[in-house]
């Protein structure tokens, strides 16, 4: 657990970041422009993200774990059109629509 961190920042010097994984870090969003447009696994679970905005940006993402968190909405995670895998167990979700079309 990382109780005090409030942001979260990746940088690679030359080279490709397959994935991310952060578990009680408790977040309340990530900010995709701090991470590699290159990212295929983002899991960030227990972590109290309250937003995915923005996520839509990393289009190579594959694989997304916020299972445990504050999500009300995923707004956005709709244009990841290589999504495989998305765990949104135990969220605060009202709504899921347009994430349908992530199965054609």
């Amino acid at each position: 657990r990382l109780p005090r961190l409030r942001r979260l920042q990746l940088r690679l010097d030359g080279g490709e970041a397959g994935g991310l994984a952060l578990l009680g870090a408790m977040l309340q969003s990530v900010e995709a422009s701090s991470l590699p447009r290159t990212l295929r696994v983002l899991v960030l679970e227990d972590s109290g993200l309250t937003s995915v905005e923005g996520l839509e940006k990393l289009a190579q993402l594959q694989t997304l774990g916020f299972d445990n968190n504050e999500l009300t909405s995923v707004e956005g995670l709709k244009r990841l059109t290589l999504l495989q895998w998305l765990a949104l167990h135990n969220n605060q979700l009202t709504s899921v629509a347009g994430l349908e079309k992530l199965t054609q």
